[in-house]
């Protein structure tokens, strides 16, 4: 199943005055392009990374040695997207950090299914 914008209508819900380079625990969605399933196969319950797959586990494992004030939570690959939780930690001891609560809107129960059948 291809991403189809007419027919897969995504708002953001974003908070339109918040500043998000603030420090705080944000969780983050990154989609595959044209939401293919490229980044690994659903084996036994379990994901086998590709190659695509493996450059993101890698990438994202990488973030902190580029932004040192970033720390990572957890986070998951799926096949045609990544999930993962970035602590945006402050950058003198002024900035407290923030908890926030944040409401998803990127069901992802049936994506295993979907790109299952594809690689059938």
């Amino acid at each position: 199943m291809s991403y189809d914008p007419a027919q897969h209508h995504r708002r953001s819900i974003r908070l339109k005055e918040y500043d998000y380079s603030w420090p705080a625990w944000y969780y983050i969605t990154v989609c595959m392009k044209g939401k293919e399933c490229v980044s690994g196969l659903v084996l036994n319950d379990r994901i086998r990374l590709s190659q695509i797959g493996t450059v993101a586990y890698k990438c994202w494992i990488d973030i902190p040695r580029h932004f040192p004030n970033v720390e990572l939570d957890k986070h998951v690959i799926m096949p045609n997207h990544v999930h993962g939780i970035v602590i945006l930690n402050s950058r003198n001891d002024t900035e407290p950090i923030e908890r926030r609560g944040v409401q998803l809107n990127a069901p992802t129960g049936n994506v295993y299914r979907e790109c299952h059948q594809k690689q059938k």
